[in-house]
């Protein structure tokens, strides 16, 4: 461990803060400065640690893996979205998320899949946003629990491929039809309570509060005149 003591203006007082912050007494520890006996001349105001005799603590630095995807694409076929990509290797992933968004931004996991060794992948996105740019990327899980992520890609999908879809995942829902138009959402309970409302872009996903669970009364409709109420389930 090295330390440059050129800012500190009590070096060893310093170091020995720090020490002592990790766990470690003043006998545990000893710090010498390399100054200019060392093999580097040119080398001064530095620090290091030269001994622990005795200490219950440390800290552990994660593993950085080499995840390195070799191709990641999308094209629009039978009116869904394939995604592909291809890696050497991923033994030491978990799983793949499916992360996706309409604007670039804002990106949210709507599927997930395990991590089987292989060196290709495809996976069909069957409801996708007609209409706009579908932008996606992947979260790669490792099994020590850390994560990466892929470059962004995207596909125009055009209008007119499908019919309106109203999704739900979790506490998230949007309503996707055909052009621009704004989405006017009502949540009730099913004693006519309204207990949520708000109006978003055509595509674009809205979080409902995440307090409310069971089964709601949603109503839905837009400015092209689509007007819907559906049942749903909130977990």
């Amino acid at each position: 461990m090295f330390w440059n003591d050129s800012l500190l203006s009590d070096p060893e007082n310093s170091l020995d803060g720090v020490a002592n912050l990790i766990g470690k007494t003043n006998a545990a520890h000893q710090w010498k400065n390399r100054g200019t006996n060392n093999a580097n001349p040119e080398v001064i105001d530095t620090w290091f640690y030269s001994s622990i005799e005795k200490t219950d603590q440390f800290v552990a630095c994660p593993l950085l893996l080499n995840i390195e995807l070799k191709e990641f694409e999308v094209n629009y076929q039978h009116k869904q979205n394939i995604l592909h990509w291809r890696i050497d290797d991923d033994k030491e992933l978990d799983k793949y998320e499916i992360q996706k968004s309409n604007y670039k931004h804002d990106f949210h996991t709507f599927d997930s899949i395990d991590a089987m060794q292989t060196a290709e992948y495809f996976y069909p996105d069957k409801n996708p946003s007609f209409g706009q740019i579908n932008y996606y990327r992947l979260k790669m899980d490792d099994k020590s629990g850390g994560a990466y992520y892929s470059n962004i890609i995207s596909i125009e999908v055009p209008e007119g491929s499908g019919q309106p879809i109203l999704e739900l995942i979790n506490h998230k829902i949007r309503f996707i039809t055909k052009g621009n138009t704004l989405v006017h959402f009502k949540l009730y309970n099913l004693l006519g309570s309204l207990q949520f409302e708000e109006e978003v872009e055509n595509g674009q996903w809205l979080d409902l509060p995440q307090n409310e669970h069971g089964i709601y009364l949603l109503e839905f409709d837009t400015d092209s005149g689509i007007k819907q109420i559906k049942k749903i389930w909130l977990n």
